[in-house]
């Protein structure tokens, strides 16, 4: 893996994927189309918007394959902390019911209405809803974007997950990941909406945390992404390999970029790099 990182000067364009990716909002109609095709077509049982807090957006959403259950994949979506749905990324669990696993989807409040540590919050209370309501099998975590960064936040010593519920997640699957926020801070655009000071930034940095205990780490990104977003990927892994995990792995799909990474997971049958990695 051939990553350069050259001095940047602006750092709201270092993190911008969308102004990188002009042919995004393509992209996101045809995965919101596939959701909803996918929804329709499923023949399985699916609980939707179970509230987990009394925030509106504090809800989750629950499938389940249609035969034996081998656990659970916890999935958090990305945007920045500030925008994205659940229900626009639920053509990403077919290939994971396909193979008997159930699949959560997450909501989350967004900033600017709250903070990205209240968010954690939300996120913690989230799996630990989950877990309670399906208390059998393991569960893996995965998300994307921030929502990568909001698995591995909740992996590390600063999540208030009990130690009974971190036995069952063997495997963090981050996507695109942030995990180090301070850079985030010198991004004028987003940090208008994310407020993010420096003290706070660095307290919500995985990578200013250690592994609260043994499980898999997998961070992957796309090799044609944001060289900040193949710099993150690769960090975390290298740093949490030497913290307690039990192995790490920090990988690169060949030609995606921040959104397409995700596509195995609509249309390969085995999900891709990404389906193999979450189902060890």
């Amino acid at each position: 893996m051939d990553v350069t990182f050259p001095p940047i000067t602006d750092w709201s364009a270092a993190y911008n994927n969308r102004a990188a990716v002009p042919e995004v909002g393509a992209w996101a109609t045809a995965l919101t189309d596939a959701s909803q095709a996918w929804r329709a077509a499923f023949g399985g049982r699916v609980e939707t918007d179970i509230a987990y807090g009394e925030h509106p957006r504090e809800r989750y959403d629950l499938w389940y394959p249609e035969g034996p259950v081998r656990g659970t994949v916890v999935f958090v979506h990305g945007g920045y902390w500030r925008s994205g749905d659940k229900a626009w990324y639920w053509a990403l669990g077919r290939p994971l019911l396909q193979a008997g696993w159930r699949v959560a989807f997450i909501g989350y409040p967004l900033c600017p209405e709250v903070t990205i540590g209240r968010i954690t919050q939300s996120a913690a209370a989230a799996l630990a809803h989950v877990a309670a309501r399906v208390p059998d099998g393991p569960l893996v975590l995965t998300g994307h974007s921030a929502g990568g960064h909001l698995v591995t936040w909740l992996a590390s010593t600063a999540s208030p997950l009990d130690a009974a519920l971190r036995r069952r997640i063997p495997r963090v699957v981050s996507l695109s990941g942030v995990h180090d926020l301070r850079p985030v801070c010198r991004s004028e655009e987003l940090n208008v909406d994310l407020r993010l000071s420096a003290a706070e930034a660095a307290t919500l940095s995985p990578v200013l945390r250690t592994p609260a205990h043994a499980f898999t780490l997998v961070c992957l990104c796309g090799s044609a992404e944001l060289p900040e977003f193949r710099r993150q990927n690769a960090l975390l892994a290298n740093l949490w390999s030497g913290l307690g995990v039990v192995s790490s792995h920090a990988g690169e799909i060949d030609g995606a970029n921040h959104f397409t990474l995700l596509d195995g997971l609509v249309h390969e049958a085995d999900g891709g790099a990404i389906g193999r990695w979450l189902l060890g």
